[in-house]
Order: C-alpha cells, then sequence, then structure tokens
C-alpha cells in the first residue's frame, strides 16, 4: 500500500514556482520506496489495519537543459517532438512524482522531495521542425532515431538548477521472426497474405513493483521480417505475445538464449536488449469446447454462463484469454492456432480470474481441470465437466 504525492496548492498554477510543500509518497509502513515497504498479508474473511503517516514537507525544484548529442545549432527547434520523464528510486522502480519538459527552452522540471533518484528522459521521434534541421545539416542523421539518458540526482533541502542533461541515441534493437515450415499443407500465398494479421509484443513491468499488471507496446508487425521496437524505460519486464497472423502460432520466444516464458526481458540504460528472437510455427491445432448436455438445459431465472481457462503445460508468453460459454449461443467454442502439447482446462460457473501462470495457484484449486492433448495440424473436441457451484 502506498500514497501519491499532493501538493499542498492547486499544481496547475505555475507547479515549479518556489516554497512549494506537500506529502511525499510513503509506502506501508513508513517507507519511501519499495525497498522498505511490508507485504499486508490476509488470508479469506480477515480483516487488517494499515496505517500511515504523512507529513507536510518542502518540495524542491530540480531543472535541467537538456543537451543533444552534438552541439545544439543556432535556431534549432525541437517542437513536435514527443517527450516523456520518468522518476525512479535507486532501484530503478518508477515513482509516482512528474517532470515536465519545455519545448521551447528545452528544460525539463521536476518538483520532489529530499531523497536520492534516477531522472530518465526520452524524446522522440523527430517533428517536423527537427526534420528541417537534419535536412539541413545542422544534424547528425543518426538522431532520427528516438534519443534518450538518465541521470542520478540527490535533492537534499535545495532546489538543483543549471544542471545538464545529456542526451545519446536510443539504440532500437528490432524483434527477429523466423518460421518453422511444419504445416502438411503448403503454405498459400495472394489472398491469405493479405489477410495476414498483426503480431505484437508487449512488456509489463517485472519485481512486483506497482505497475506490474500494466502492459505497453514493444514492438509490432508482420512476419517474415523483423519488427520494429519502441522506446521503454530501463528495467526487467515479462513479455507477452499476441499472434493475430492467421494460421500461426508461437514455437519459442527468446533473447540472448533464454527463455522470455521463464525469466524477463532486461532493457539496458541505452535501451538496448539482448538478441530477441520469436521463433513461429504454422501447424498449429484448433480445440472446439463444448458444454455437457446437462448444462443446455432451459432453466427459469438468470441464464448461467461459465468461464473457461485454455491453459498450456508448458513454458509460453501468449497470454490465455478465458472464453465464455453460454447455452442460449449453442454452448460452444472454437480455439484456433494453438501451439500444438499438453494443456489443461479449466471451468468456472462464473466470472473467473485464474493466475495461470503460477502453477501453486493452480495446484491448489478445487478443481485439477480436464487434460487434453493438441496434436499439430488438427482440430480436437472437448466437453466440459460440469464445474462445482
Amino acid at each position: 500500500m502506498y500514497t501519491e504525492p499532493a501538493l499542498d496548492t492547486d499544481p496547475a498554477t505555475n507547479p515549479y514556482g518556489t516554497g512549494r510543500a506537500g506529502y511525499a509518497s510513503v509506502f506501508f509502513p513508513d517507507a519511501r520506496d519499495l525497498a522498505g515497504a511490508a507485504r499486508i498479508q490476509l488470508s479469506s474473511g480477515e480483516q487488517a489495519q494499515a496505517n500511515l503517516t504523512l507529513t507536510l514537507e518542502p518540495f524542491q525544484i530540480v531543472s535541467a537543459t537538456v543537451v543533444l548529442p552534438q552541439a545544439q545549432p543556432p535556431g534549432a527547434d525541437l517542437g513536435g517532438t514527443a517527450s516523456s520523464a520518468v522518476i525512479m528510486d535507486s532501484a530503478g522502480h518508477e515513482l509516482p512524482y512528474r517532470a515536465g519538459y519545455d519545448q521551447g527552452t528545452h528544460v525539463l522540471q521536476a518538483l520532489v522531495p529530499d531523497g536520492n533518484y534516477s531522472l530518465f528522459f526520452a524524446l522522440g521521434p523527430p517533428g517536423i521542425k527537427l526534420a528541417q534541421a537534419l535536412a539541413d545539416g545542422r544534424y547528425s542523421a543518426q538522431v532520427l532515431d528516438s534519443l534518450a539518458g538518465i541521470v542520478d540526482i540527490s535533492v537534499a533541502g535545495h532546489d538543483l538548477t543549471d544542471l545538464r542533461f545529456p542526451l545519446s541515441v536510443w539504440h532500437r534493437n528490432p524483434v527477429e521472426l523466423s518460421i518453422v515450415r511444419t504445416a502438411l499443407s503448403p503454405v498459400q500465398s495472394g489472398a491469405s497474405q493479405s489477410k495476414a494479421g498483426e503480431i505484437q509484443v508487449t512488456l509489463s513491468p517485472a519485481g512486483g513493483w506497482i505497475g506490474e499488471g500494466m502492459v505497453s507496446l514493444y514492438a509490432s508487425g508482420s512476419a517474415p521480417g523483423p519488427m520494429a521496437t519502441n522506446h521503454l524505460s530501463p528495467g526487467s519486464y515479462w513479455v507477452h505475445t499476441h499472434i493475430g497472423q492467421k494460421g500461426l502460432c508461437e514455437d519459442s520466444f527468446t533473447a540472448g538464449g533464454a527463455s522470455l516464458a521463464r525469466e524477463p526481458v532486461i532493457i539496458g540504460l541505452s535501451g538496448s536488449v539482448a538478441p530477441m528472437t520469436l521463433t513461429l510455427r504454422d501447424d498449429c491445432a484448433n480445440l472446439t469446447l463444448s458444454l455437457p448436455q446437462t448444462l443446455m438445459a432451459p432453466a427459469p431465472g438468470e441464464e448461467p454462463f461459465y468461464t473457461v481457462y485454455v491453459v498450456p503445460d508448458f513454458d509460453s508468453t501468449v497470454d490465455v484469454v478465458p472464453v465464455t460459454l453460454r447455452p442460449s449461443t449453442g454452448g460452444t467454442a472454437t480455439l484456433e492456432d494453438l501451439t500444438p502439447g499438453n494443456y489443461h482446462v479449466y471451468a468456472f460457473n462464473a466470472t473467473a480470474r485464474l493466475e495461470y501462470r503460477d502453477r501453486a495457484v493452480l495446484a491448489a484449486l478445487p478443481n485439477q481441470g480436464q487434460a487434453v492433448t493438441l496434436s499439430a495440424g488438427t482440430t480436437s473436441k472437448l466437453v466440459l465437466e460440469a464445474p462445482e457451484p
């Protein structure tokens, strides 16, 4: 549990004015960052009380001039570029403090209480005015890519001004795509290729941080070919793969040879990561799920519905999307383009959120699920067992 920082006056009016005070972000029981936070353990039916003490204290201004990879030419204008700034603790976790960037003066400002921080800033891709500066030869062509930098700051009792924030080229390592051609039938071209969907790779913060459930788009594209990547803040991330391209499913996803289904990917300070390779296969399997006849009979009152998870027994970065079955819609659903292998199917008689990546959670379920094996290039059928009330 933690609090968002709050200023004692409206931040919309002169947000970086002097003499500002506010309440710092506090983690339970009494810490300024995650390292000193304590977990609150609750069992079914238990109650707990967690008190937080907030103290009004001065907030200091941090002001830094953004410096490009080479000397800024007279009259250059970075207007129109996209920018993002993140304030992190010493362990690289994002903190809820905010920073702002003035495109006219190229000055980055933040308002924070005393403490040690890392400030990450990214600029780009370039807007029209910067592109014109490139065309005029006032900048090196390499800055057509995003620029980024990170600096460590220590705030103790006074403002930090006249800092310089150097930027460097943010390296975008493409995600390589490869396809294992194992389908029994030849791959169609023409019309089938024109209907190709998009493959997306999203990342969510790892390490139990407050943003762990939030995902950001990292790469997108279609096979064959590399996928262009977006810049994200340095850190450790779990990988999620969505394959919208019909007829393809995941075979493996690695970074530097390590499976990304088991280990998070590490994004360095310069944006670099270990070489990432997403291997797809074209002999995918289908699974048709159906409710048993005992659940299909109409009954008075509100119509029942059932939430079904098809969880692979093997490692995968593809998210499991729950399926809802209702008698009124036929009680069946077909899942396409699944990776061949062994699965367990879990059915619930209500809306359910299943932590399917946690094997301990699955083992503790009263319903151990139905086992099913999907063979390459085939469609299997499974009649669900009636879930317990």
